[in-house]
């Protein structure tokens, strides 16, 4: 690399990982497995042998490449930059111990400088993104998911989710930014897996309290054909890490209510049916559960019928309402929820002059 490469090169090279989970036995899998196809490093014979073991770390390597090309380097180059990070001899083997005595002391140094850069929802040291690049360059993602079928297993434990279902042709919980999302809340997901509809994978991201979040950003194509015709549709959770997907849920798109009263005369709704369950229902204060990008925090409600003006009461603030058939979306602005304390939230509606309560959103404060 040149010198400008170099330095571009180190300056976004790294994550917060590899010890820390070396250490733990999680991030890396810790599991003594030298892939048969892995490219020797030039670190020597212990070092690979422990680059080898990082079997989870390739995945890392390779999100870190999509989103930074200037990674996608020879894994001698990779070696050398990983060298001259660590201040480890030019050439010449390495011992196991010392080599990852000097990850561990790297990745600290790193944290303290603040030498990190994102990858996916992790800020990683640039010790660790150099590492899973390296990992990535010489062996692959996996040494054991790429030789056999993913099996399915119970990934997660889904305590609620939603929204589950819309009538044809109308995008559910849009959040009016033109592209849906689905919310899981559950326990036990690893921060890497990714949730797919019949079998396509949706951008997921992993938010705070247990939420995961699934959406057809830069999908439109995809959401259009899932959206647009009555069906139901499997939504999996996939762990691509450990090879194996769990059928987490089926989502109804059922027939519009255009077509459903193409021989009647009903009229629009004029009051507000039941609502029947809604969230968030709780965050911590300066924390977006379902952050749009604005930074306001998203909310759904979900109720059968409301009349067509219907807005949201948010303590003293009127919010506009995006209605859709069975949930009503709305954004809470980010200023609301920096303090501790308590959001009352009710549907009005001015045209009939009802107003029905919905609950009250508790806002804990920071520990």
């Amino acid at each position: 690399m040149t010198g400008h490469s170099r330095r571009q090169f180190v300056r976004y090279s790294g994550g917060a990982i590899a010890v820390t989970a070396l250490l733990a036995g999680g991030w890396w899998q810790w599991t003594r497995r030298i892939p048969a196809a892995m490219t020797p490093t030039g670190l020597g014979a212990m070092a690979d042998q422990s680059i080898a073991d990082m079997d989870g770390a390739g995945a890392v390597g390779a999100w870190a490449i999509e989103q930074y090309p200037h990674y996608q380097l020879p894994v001698s180059e990779l070696a050398s930059a990983l060298r001259e990070h660590l201040q480890l001899p030019a050439e010449g083997p390495l011992k196991g111990a010392d080599f990852e005595a000097r990850l561990q002391q790297g990745i600290q140094t790193d944290f303290a400088r603040g030498q990190l850069i994102p990858v996916r929802d992790w800020q990683l040291s640039e010790t660790e993104v150099l590492l899973a690049v390296l990992r990535y360059q010489a062996a692959g993602i996996s040494t054991v998911a790429t030789t056999q079928a993913a099996t399915e297993q119970n990934i997660v434990e889904v305590t609620n989710w939603g929204p589950r279902s819309t009538t044809a042709g109308t995008p559910p919980n849009s959040f009016g930014e033109g592209f849906s999302a689905l919310w899981f809340d559950v326990e036990g997901a690893p921060r890497w897996a990714e949730i797919a509809i019949d079998g396509q994978r949706l951008h997921t991201s992993y938010r705070e309290n247990y939420v995961l979040v699934a959406s057809f950003q830069g999908q439109p194509e995809l959401q259009k054909k899932v959206f647009s015709e009555p069906g139901e549709h499997v939504i999996t959770l996939h762990d691509d890490m450990h090879n194996t997907w769990q059928t987490l849920a089926v989502f109804a798109v059922t027939e519009s209510s255009a077509a459903q009263s193409a021989d009647s005369d009903s009229a629009p709704a004029s009051e507000f049916c039941a609502v029947t369950n809604w969230g968030p229902r709780q965050t911590t204060a300066g924390v977006a559960q379902h952050e749009q990008s604005n930074g306001a925090m998203g909310v759904w409600i979900q109720i059968k019928c409301a009349p067509a003006d219907t807005q949201i009461q948010a303590g003293e603030r009127r919010l506009k309402a995006h209605i859709s058939p069975d949930v009503i979306t709305t954004a809470i602005p980010a200023e609301m929820f920096q303090q501790a304390g308590e959001i009352p939230l009710s549907l009005v509606s001015d045209s009939t002059g009802q107003q029905l309560s919905v609950g009250t959103l508790v806002i804990t404060a920071q520990q």
